[in-house]
């Protein structure tokens, strides 16, 4: 548990800053970060947008040692961390809800409990913003075909995706679909809002 969270928390900080200022997240007040961990990402953010607050939500566990990494970097007294497990219930008041990373890990129908859990806690206009790595089907360009192939092998059906099965995703979870947000890194954020 300890050798994935500081893989987790590694990778974050790589894409970490690219996603920070990617994005026009000074429009928003208060960011939830859905299984955020250890608050790398949501850190990022709130260093970038000084009036902005975030939640931290994910497993009890996890935020445990989150206390230290969110002093660490300044923001800890902007972040609410809210335990909890993303199949079940995810926290009201975010303005956007934010998802790195996650929904590669599982198949449509996880992904649907997921993101209709998050629909759940957002208010009519809120924001969805998924950040991950979009492969359309036919794309031969790296890394988008290799790690769909990792999340094929270590994942339960876990795939990228393309902007169509994002859409659909979406819309069946009652989102619409807005726009991809390309970052200076090979990810994205596909942007959603809640109808």
């Amino acid at each position: 548990s300890e050798t994935f969270a500081r893989a987790m928390t590694n990778l974050t900080e790589f894409d970490a800053s690219a996603i920070a200022v990617g994005y026009p997240f000074d429009e928003l007040g208060v960011i939830c970060d859905v299984a955020g961990g250890r608050g790398t990402l949501i850190s990022a953010v709130l260093s970038q947008n000084k009036r902005a607050r975030g939640i931290l939500f994910d497993e009890a566990h996890v935020l445990e040692h989150a206390d230290a990494y969110l002093k660490e970097r300044g923001v800890d007294a902007r972040v609410e961390k809210a335990p909890g497990n993303f199949f079940e219930k995810i926290p009201r008041g975010g303005d956007a809800y934010l998802l790195k990373d996650i929904l590669h890990d599982w198949d449509d129908a996880r992904c649907l409990t997921i993101l209709k859990n998050c629909r759940q806690a957002m208010d009519h206009g809120k924001r969805l913003l998924v950040v991950e790595l979009v492969v359309e089907r036919s794309s031969t360009e790296l890394p988008g075909p290799l790690v769909d192939l990792q999340m094929m092998t270590v994942t339960s059906e876990g795939r990228q995706r393309s902007a169509d099965d994002f859409q659909n995703l979406f819309k069946k979870a009652g989102f619409r679909f807005e726009r991809i947000v390309p970052l200076a890194m090979p990810i994205s954020i596909v942007e959603g809002f809640a109808t």
